[in-house]
């Protein structure tokens, strides 16, 4: 047999190996670009979902005493600008007494509710749209008030949910004593 032969094989064999391997890491890495590329940018048309902070509608901390248990509620009326992007749920970032915890708001969430009428299901806004909740932080486990809250779109994009980072966080008010829900 010829050694000479034998090396050009290996070497060919090698070179193929290395081939395929090359442009199986450059395939990953190049298809995870594109997927965090097309996140960012979706995440950016998200970043269009605000709180509201006018006068007359902003979001607030409720706290009423069911003898003697404070009972506490964050309303919130949220904006959506005209991008177009597949809204499926809002999570809630809610700081209260040096802890913080998280409430989605979807349909069928539990302890979020419609502020006009607890028995109307809640919607997500649509483009161009506004929906107020109010959210029962006391049945969440919270048992002090709410002192600061922040919003981050859980958006789809190709067919993964992703959760884009709080856009927009305010702190919260105390509701005008006027205020009620039903």
């Amino acid at each position: 047999m010829n050694k000479k032969a034998v090396s050009a094989l290996i070497a060919t064999v090698l070179l193929i190996g290395i081939t395929v391997v090359a442009a199986g890491v450059i395939f990953v890495v190049v298809n995870s670009m594109t997927k965090t590329i097309k996140t960012t940018q979706a995440c950016q048309d998200a970043a269009g979902l605000s709180l509201n902070t006018d006068e007359e509608y902003k979001s607030c901390l409720l706290e009423f005493d069911n003898n003697g248990v404070k009972n506490y509620y964050v309303f919130l009326q949220l904006g959506r600008d005209e991008k177009s992007y597949e809204l499926n749920a809002i999570q809630v970032h809610l700081s209260y007494a040096g802890s913080s915890s998280t409430v989605e708001i979807k349909p069928n969430a539990s302890n979020v509710y419609n502020p006009t009428d607890r028995n109307i299901p809640i919607r997500l806004p649509n483009a161009n749209g506004d929906e107020s909740y109010l959210i029962d932080a006391s049945a969440s486990g919270i048992n002090y008030p709410v002192s600061r809250v922040g919003i981050a779109p859980i958006i789809t994009v190709g067919t993964t949910l992703e959760t884009c980072k709080v856009y927009d966080e305010v702190d919260l008010p105390k509701c005008a004593p006027s205020f009620t829900f039903t």
